[in-house]
């Protein structure tokens, strides 16, 4: 149960992955426009700066999961 007393796996299961999946889904958005963004600006630099935008792009992200599943992992009880 999360601290405001409500259990999202009760009741609609649909909607209790949708309130879940909304908040991430928002997030990937902001993260790859972000990465736009960035493409944007580092564009003029040149091809090589590109690159490097690319690789950290696609590093982040995995780092990221890497965290999120070993955190997850030792939350488990």
């Amino acid at each position: 149960m999360n601290p405001d007393g409500k259990n999202l796996v009760a009741g609609n299961l649909s909607r209790g992955i949708l309130s879940l999946a909304g908040p991430m889904l928002a997030s990937a958005v902001l993260q790859h426009v972000q990465s736009l963004i960035d493409l944007f600006w580092v564009g003029r630099l040149g091809s090589e700066s590109v690159a490097g935008v690319a690789l950290a792009a696609l590093a982040f992200p995995l780092a990221g999961f890497l965290l999120r599943g070993l955190t997850c992992g030792m939350d488990i009880d």
